[in-house]
């Protein structure tokens, strides 16, 4: 009973729909009697999920990986290629955001409080942290 509640894609069928160039790929995984009902043959599409790759999300993206770049290539040269075991890359990438992050925008607020005044600094801290979180609830439900 749980195969009907829940999607599975018996080996045979996945490699089968995979040489056609029938790719799970976009699937929504949020319907499984849905794509269940396309396995077994009684559909002839699956349910996908939206791509609204944009311009918009091209300019979010560039403009997410600019300014969090101190913080991210770090990780992505030291950190994470020392991770031996993939299932610890979540909780390490978890406890390096916890870490860097706030030393990241200490050192963004020392700066810009120097330059120019306390106010402006921790607006901009704020706006970038707000961004940050906009940028991961939006993606998600994309």
């Amino acid at each position: 009973s749980l195969k009907n509640l829940t999607t599975h894609i018996p080996e045979e069928i996945g490699s089968a729909k995979k040489s056609q160039g029938q790719v799970f790929r976009h699937a929504n995984f949020l319907k499984p009697s849905e794509i269940n009902r396309y396995i077994n043959g009684e559909a002839d599409t699956f349910p996908k999920t939206r791509e609204q790759i944009t311009w918009a999300w091209k300019v979010w993206d560039g403009l997410m990986r600019l300014l969090n770049a101190p913080v991210i290539q770090p990780w992505k040269i030291w950190v994470a290629p020392k991770i031996e075991d993939i299932a610890f890359l979540s909780t390490f990438r978890f406890a390096y955001a916890l870490l860097a992050f706030p030393i990241y925008f200490a050192v963004i607020g020392t700066i810009l409080g120097l330059l120019f005044n306390n106010p402006i600094a921790i607006s901009v801290i704020i706006l970038i942290m707000l961004n940050n979180l906009l940028y991961v609830k939006f993606r998600r439900i994309t």
